[in-house]
C-alpha cells in the first residue's frame, strides 16, 4: 500500500518478489525527484508506460471526441488533415498497402465516426485499416523532435510533391496542435511538443490578387451569359448575384428563402440571413444530405445577420 497526497493506493501482486520490485521502482522515482500523479499514485514515468496508445487509435478517438460538436465540413477537414499525418507515424513499410488506397480508407472510413464500424465498410478497407492500426507508432513518438519535424514538413507538401498553400498548412498544423493538446489531456503526452519545436511554417498571404477578382462589367457579362441557360440559369443568376453584389458566402446564398428578402420597389433592400447550408458531402452530415443546415458562421443558433442588397 502507498500513501501519497493524503490518499492510499493499492496494487496486487502474485508474489512478494514482484511487490518488492515495484516498491523499489517507486522509491527510485521518489529519490530522483520525479513527480507523482495524484490520481493513480504512480510516478510520471510509470504513468506514461501505462498510458500507451497507437497514433491511429488515438486519431480515431480524437475524431470521435470532436464529431458531435463540430460542423460537417470541419469533420471532413479533420479527416483530411489526419490522413496526411498518418503515413509519418508508420513503424514500417513492410506489407504496406498502396498509398492511394490507404488515404482513401483513412479519409472515407477510418476517420469517419459514422462509417468506421459500419457494416457497409468494404472488406478490403477493413484490411487496410487493420494494417494501419498494427503498424502505427505510439502517440508518445510525437515527443521525439525527429519524428515531429518530419511530420510537420510533410504537412507542407501536396500529393504531387509541390508546396501546399500556406493556408492549408496552417489549417493542418492547427488540427495537429489540437490533437496534441488532447493527447496531453489523455495523459499520452507530458506536454504539447509542437510549440517547443523550432519549425517555421510557410507564411500565409493575406493580400487578394485584384487580377483574380471580376470587375463590375465582367460580373454582369457573366451573369447575362448564365441567364440564358433556362430555369437553372435564372437560379444561378440569383445565386452568383448574391455572392458578387451582396458579398454573401456561398452557403449563405444557398440558405436564402423568400421570407429572408426585403426588396422595396425602389432603392436598396435588405437580406435577413438566418442559416447557412455549407456543402460537406453526405458522408459527413448527420442528416445524410450533401449540405449541412447550420447557424451562420461564427454565430450562435438563432442569431441573424442583415446585409444591404443593391437595387
Amino acid at each position: 500500500m502507498l500513501r501519497f497526497a493524503g490518499n492510499q493506493f493499492k496494487e496486487p501482486f502474485k508474489t512478494s518478489a514482484l511487490a518488492e520490485s515495484f516498491r523499489s521502482d517507486l522509491v527510485s522515482a521518489a529519490r530522483k525527484g520525479e513527480a507523482f500523479d495524484v490520481v493513480s499514485g504512480l510516478p510520471v514515468s510509470m504513468q506514461r508506460a501505462n498510458n500507451t496508445m497507437s497514433w491511429y487509435e488515438f486519431a480515431c478517438a480524437f475524431v470521435d471526441m470532436k464529431w458531435p460538436r463540430v460542423a460537417a465540413t470541419t469533420r471532413r477537414t479533420h479527416a483530411e488533415a489526419l490522413t496526411v499525418v498518418a503515413p509519418f507515424m508508420f513503424i514500417t513499410t513492410k506489407g504496406k498497402p498502396d498509398d492511394k488506397v490507404i488515404r482513401s480508407a483513412l479519409c472515407r472510413w477510418g476517420f469517419n465516426t459514422n462509417k468506421r464500424d459500419s457494416e457497409d465498410c468494404p472488406a478490403n478497407v477493413r484490411v487496410v485499416l487493420r494494417w494501419v492500426e498494427r503498424n502505427s507508432l505510439p502517440v508518445s513518438a510525437l515527443a521525439k523532435p525527429e519524428v515531429l519535424r518530419s511530420l510537420l514538413d510533410g504537412l507542407t507538401v501536396r500529393l504531387d510533391g509541390k508546396p501546399a498553400a500556406p493556408s492549408v498548412v496552417s489549417r493542418r498544423r492547427k488540427i495537429l496542435n489540437t490533437a496534441a493538446e488532447y493527447a496531453v489531456e489523455r495523459k499520452l503526452l507530458d506536454s504539447n511538443p509542437i510549440p517547443a519545436l523550432k519549425w517555421t511554417a510557410p507564411k500565409t498571404v493575406q493580400v487578394v490578387d485584384k487580377r483574380a477578382v471580376a470587375n463590375p462589367v465582367q460580373a454582369r457579362t457573366l451573369l447575362n451569359a448564365v441567364a440564358d441557360q433556362g430555369r437553372v440559369g435564372r437560379r444561378m443568376v440569383a445565386f452568383f448575384g448574391c455572392l458578387y453584389f451582396a458579398a454573401l458566402r456561398p452557403e449563405e446564398a444557398v440558405g436564402l428563402a423568400k421570407h429572408n428578402l426585403s426588396l422595396p420597389a425602389e432603392g436598396w433592400g435588405e437580406l435577413h440571413l438566418e442559416r447557412a447550408e455549407p456543402y460537406a458531402g453526405k458522408g459527413w452530415t448527420d442528416s445524410g444530405a450533401n449540405r449541412d443546415q447550420r447557424q451562420l458562421k461564427q454565430r450562435a443558433v438563432g442569431e441573424t445577420r442583415t446585409v444591404p442588397c443593391p437595387p
